[in-house]
């Protein structure tokens, strides 16, 4: 690293572990500077800032992020999460199955939910729970869903708010 630091062109950061005086060991991340002047490169400046709480935060987060999607994959009905303008936040593999087989729709995150209802009423119910559920209400449908008739399902949906941590509505699951 301080070899590619002595390169004129040389700007960059790198993170490396370090032994304290105390016998702790600490991530630093490195970053360089090149002092320039009228002569061209006249020095280096590094700076070190200590990254070890935001490493252990990332790996802590990471950990979260592991586990929660292993619950809701887990799960053995569909689930997913929706923003306000009905867009797909999250959901788990039998909800994106189930989205295949009874609308013949490849959903991804960030598509609209409502864009694969080709049936209008059916299309009317769903945003009308969904509305419901982010005004603060929970609500069940109970029907047949799917597109053809074939492929109709009878089903139980339960939709539900999703809050922030301040308690304002985000989203529906």
């Amino acid at each position: 690293y301080f070899q590619a630091c002595l390169c004129p062109d040389y700007v960059g950061t790198i993170e490396g572990p370090i032994l304290t005086k105390s016998a702790n060991r600490r991530s630093i991340a490195w970053q360089t500077f090149v002092l320039g002047g009228p002569d061209g490169m006249e020095g280096l400046l590094w700076l070190g800032v200590d990254a070890t709480e935001r490493l252990r935060a990332e790996e802590l987060l990471q950990k979260k992020e592991t586990f929660i999607h292993s619950v809701v994959e887990g799960l053995q009905f569909p689930f997913f999460v929706l923003d306000r303008q009905y867009r797909y936040l999250t959901y788990n593999a039998v909800h994106k199955q189930g989205a295949k087989v009874l609308f013949n729709a490849d959903i991804e995150p960030g598509m609209d939910v409502l864009s694969y209802h080709c049936n209008p009423h059916h299309r009317a119910i769903a945003k009308e729970n969904f509305d419901k559920a982010l005004a603060g209400k929970a609500c069940m449908f109970e029907g047949d869903i799917g597109e053809e008739k074939g492929q109709r399902r009878p089903v139980l949906i339960e939709h539900n708010p999703v809050r922030d941590e301040a308690g304002n509505i985000m989203g529906v699951a």
